[in-house]
């Protein structure tokens, strides 16, 4: 019987940091990554991949709004939510890094 691997702690790079500063500082709400994208103005092609990771090891859940396309005249919007293991996670990465890099705060 094979034993079931943890998930790994992702990557961090500071575009990370600053997507989970982001959901740190907006913890009780989910937001839509266009939403997101705005506030640590980010690529689409940095952002997602971030939280795609953050989403695999269980730091973030994303669900699909739910609205018929059709009638709002608009692709549906996935929304994303830091879960408690996501603050406990950001908070200690965040802490660590702004003890080793003073000009973060």
């Amino acid at each position: 019987m094979m034993k079931e691997r943890e998930p790994q702690e992702p990557r961090i790079s500071l575009q990370g940091m600053k997507v989970l500063q982001t959901f740190m500082d907006n913890a009780s709400r989910s937001m839509s990554g266009s939403e997101i994208k705005e506030i640590v103005h980010l690529s689409t092609g940095t952002l997602y991949p971030i939280l795609l990771r953050f989403e695999e090891v269980g730091w973030l859940e994303s669900k699909w709004e739910e609205a018929d396309p059709s009638k709002i005249r608009r692709p549906r919007k996935r929304f994303y939510r830091i879960t408690s293991t996501g603050l406990s996670k950001a908070s200690v990465v965040l802490n660590q890094f702004a003890r080793e890099t003073p000009a973060w705060t």
